[in-house]
């Protein structure tokens, strides 16, 4: 089997990207070597394809990567969930008027990789003409808007075979996933998240993978230039039962099937010549819960650290366990606004601390400018008094500074030792730190759950996470067509798969 297109057509060619999310390189490794992944198999085995490393950047989070990817942008949020500072909010990317709010600012850095093309499942459109499913346009009048009676009378008539294949396979995957539930709350897994995760694994598992391989398939037929679809049925399960379980990887077998649905229809389009390119954005980790791994939660871990010093008293708010996202957003802006030159115990006391931890990277954001002693002090404090594995913050001549259990280390300087001898890329992963820690909207301290020979952790309850400088989570996977054009550099990430795509189509290159 040859993987290169034949001719086709009198257009350019185009370009496919199929995004797993969630797919650590070594997971995929696993995958290969137990069967659920065939037709990639097939893909590597034949040497069309080269498997490399994917270096994700820093965060390793959906919207990180797709910011690069799309925009050229390194470290474009400092992590899925984050507060605006000018703002005084909340910002968590999924979200559709905040990711919209970020997607405007990257645009007008940079033009968007998907221009004339189309985009679905992803965290921002990436300046496509048409999207579907995406964070970025999921705002109610977006969705009204395409469900005209006669509109989808008339796709339900051309497609009826189709959506009753969706609705069958969707039957069955209620029965496995009631099953599955039982046997999670005998596992003692909460029965709420439980109950919930049943409708979202339908929707990403089944519904939403299927849409998506209808609706990349008819683009080809269409002969749009660039098309980039995001998987996500792995990455939702792997959060729930870890990255290596049996129920995370039982979603690829479908999802390996709808790649080789797309790969011999882009092989037999009449209009133009397609590469299709497979990766995954970033990995998992298998972690451990912060209150599982200290037997306290987070907030009372960092109410014990910050039980000292001048900030002793102050009233500390975590993102993940207010009731709303209102709440949180409105008391944001009491503390963003503009009263903060307090300097009384009694002032400082009625202020707030808050925190987005989402997943094993967490933002800490205090009530008012704290020198750099004082956040030396703290992010020592964190880690002796609240256990936190690996805090970070800045210096006066703005050096990034580590502290962990065996001391206080320079970034990227010391990257290695932070990182761990088995750490893929440090160099790199110090470098994105940096520019982590010197994001606008960056906390004043910032806590990992990375560990040097022990179990990450991370800080809600989940037993698979990513969005740190982990060294699974930052390392996806690249499938690569052998014919696309070379580009400069020895690693692979975002932008450098950017920039080669970009070749291809015979656009200028990025910023």
């Amino acid at each position: 089997m040859s993987a290169s297109p034949p001719a086709a057509g009198n257009r350019p060619p185009g370009v496919v990207l199929v995004q797993i999310d969630g797919l650590a390189h070594e997971q995929l490794q696993q995958a290969l070597a137990n069967g659920s992944m065939p037709f990639l198999n097939s893909l590597i085995s034949d040497r069309d394809y080269r498997l490399r490393p994917f270096y994700s950047g820093l965060p390793s989070a959906t919207p990180a990567v797709q910011g690069e990817l799309f925009f050229g942008v390194r470290s474009a949020v400092p992590a899925f969930r984050f507060l605006s500072r000018q703002k005084g909010e909340d910002c968590l990317m999924f979200n559709p008027l905040q990711v919209k709010d970020v997607a405007k600012d990257l645009a007008e850095r940079s033009p968007g990789l998907l221009r004339d093309g189309s985009s679905y499942s992803n965290i921002f459109i990436g300046g496509a003409a048409n999207a579907r499913y995406c964070i970025e346009n999921l705002e109610p009048h977006n969705l009204l808007s395409r469900l005209h009676p006669l509109t989808t009378l008339g796709i339900f008539l051309q497609h009826c075979g189709k959506i009753l294949r969706i609705i069958g396979l969707a039957l069955i995957e209620v029965g496995l996933a009631l099953v599955d539930m039982l046997k999670g709350v005998v596992q003692h897994q909460q029965l709420s998240k439980e109950i919930k995760f049943v409708p979202s694994r339908i929707w990403l598992c089944v519904v939403l993978r299927e849409l998506v391989r209808f609706w990349v398939k008819r683009d080809i037929r269409a002969g749009v230039p660039i098309i980039c679809a995001n998987l996500v049925g792995y990455d939702e399960h792997a959060h729930r039962r870890g990255p290596s379980s049996a129920f995370a990887h039982w979603t690829l077998a479908g999802i390996d099937g709808v790649i080789r649905d797309i790969f011999h229809k882009a092989r037999r389009a009449e209009d133009r010549s397609y590469r299709v390119v497979v990766y995954s954005d970033h990995g998992q980790e298998a972690t451990l819960p912060y209150q599982v791994a200290t037997g306290r939660s987070l907030l009372k871990g960092l109410e014990e650290a910050f039980a000292e010093g001048s900030l002793a008293g102050a009233e500390i708010l975590w993102a993940e366990e207010l009731p709303g996202q209102f709440q949180f957003l409105r008391r944001g802006r009491k503390i963003f606004g503009a009263q903060r030159e307090g300097t009384s115990r009694e002032d400082r006391a009625a202020k707030r601390i808050l925190v987005t931890a989402q997943g094993p990277l967490g933002h800490v954001y205090l009530p008012e400018a704290t020198d750099f002693a004082e956040l030396a002090f703290y992010a020592e404090r964190l880690v002796r008094a609240a256990d936190i594995p690996l805090v970070f913050y800045r210096q006066a001549n703005d050096e990034l500074h580590a502290v962990n259990r065996a001391g206080v280390w320079s970034i990227p300087a010391d990257a290695g030792q932070v990182l761990g001898p088995d750490h893929p890329c440090p160099g790199e992963a110090g470098e994105d730190l940096v520019r982590v820690a010197r994001h606008a909207d960056a906390g004043d301290l910032i806590i990992s759950g990375w560990r040097i020979g022990g179990q990450p952790w991370t800080f809600p309850f989940e037993n698979g996470a990513h969005g740190g400088p982990g060294s699974r989570e930052c390392q996806g996977f690249l499938l690569l067509p052998e014919d696309l054009p070379p580009s400069s550099g020895s690693l692979w990430r975002p932008s450098r798969l950017r920039q080669v795509v970009r070749e291809f189509l015979g656009r200028d290159g990025g910023p």
